[in-house]
């Protein structure tokens, strides 16, 4: 799965850059649902996980596979088959 780049601007943003945005803010969304606000959210997003190759999850989010790999272990948390 790679998340859609149309609701990003267009601006002075390169496509990859308006790639990345729109696949931050769609996981960001999912992350503030998945562990109840803002701060726990940004401060999951920004950490490596080990189940996510030692990488913090806004870096996988830079390449357009991240994204599926990135949602799949949100969605593991809300469901409880991961920590």
């Amino acid at each position: 799965m790679i998340a859609c780049c149309v609701r990003a601007p267009v601006a002075c943003w390169s496509v990859e850059h308006r790639c990345f945005k729109v696949r931050y803010e769609q996981i960001s969304v999912i992350a503030v649902q998945v562990f109840g606000g803002n701060e726990l959210a940004d401060g999951w997003m920004r950490k490596p996980k080990v189940g996510l190759g030692h990488k913090a999850p806004c870096v996988l989010l830079s390449q357009p596979s991240g994204y599926s790999d990135v949602l799949d272990w949100l969605m593991r948390i809300e469901h409880g088959s991961c920590m």
